[in-house]
């Protein structure tokens, strides 16, 4: 728990290759290099293991629908590969770039919401293991999940519709797998992270559901992040 150091300027956004506006989310690949979902910007930065900036994914500052740009990312996660996925919330879609940063493909309609299967609606949290990439669609309130190696729609967590049930979610902001197959997904408005083993079924809660923050370790106040770690132990 001891401080090591720090990305950006503290209290100074901008749009330097240094500097941050709006950071979200933060992952890491197998060479230790940090990716940071900068979404006030619309890109990623990627930094090497000792903070140096390295590379720029996205027009810094620009907005767009192509497969160069992004419109307001949220998470980001990478996998076994170090394919990195972005949940590109202000485009309705998944962009996925392979280990050298280069576009492999988009999940999701640019540009253009919707609710059936082949549409997100503002997604927020993304995911990815050896077989699935699984996505927190946000304003559609679910789960949805697809094959990692063909991107093709496989299942949906969730009704569509905001609730509370076991295996119902109002505004899911985030999601995680862990090395078992274990699916969490930070259920915001509920105040609680839900968890689904690899057959997604329902196993337990963390948090009181529509509880939010009380004066103790149990209770959540709109969680929006999710992570696990290769020893299962779960941040919230």
């Amino acid at each position: 728990g001891n401080y090591l150091a720090q990305l950006g300027e503290t209290w100074e956004s901008g749009s330097d290759d240094d500097l941050f506006d709006g950071p979200r989310s933060v992952a890491f690949d197998s060479g230790g290099n940090i990716y940071v979902s900068d979404a006030g910007n619309h890109r990623i930065q990627v930094f090497d293991s000792s903070g140096t900036y390295s590379a720029t994914i996205g027009v810094t500052g620009e907005s767009g629908m192509d497969d160069a740009h992004f419109d307001t990312p949220r998470h980001i996660a990478t996998d076994d590969s170090d394919n990195l996925y972005v949940a590109d919330a202000g485009n309705h879609r998944i962009q996925i770039f392979d280990s050298s940063h280069n576009y492999a493909a988009t999940i999701g309609v640019s540009g253009e919401s919707g609710s059936d299967d082949d549409h997100f609606n503002w997604p927020m949290g993304v995911a990815g293991d050896t077989d699935h990439i699984y996505v927190a669609d946000f304003y559609n309130h679910r789960l949805q999940i697809f094959d990692r190696a063909t991107r093709v729609y496989q299942n949906t967590v969730g009704t569509g519709s905001a609730g509370s049930g076991n295996d119902e979610f109002d505004h899911p902001s985030d999601v995680a797998v862990d090395s078992a197959g274990n699916v969490y997904v930070a259920d915001q408005d509920n105040c609680r992270v839900q968890k689904f083993n690899s057959s997604l079924t329902y196993q337990r809660t963390f948090g009181t559901t529509g509880v939010p923050y009380l004066t103790d370790g149990y209770h959540y106040n709109e969680p929006a992040d999710v992570a696990v770690d290769a020893s299962g132990n779960v941040g919230i």
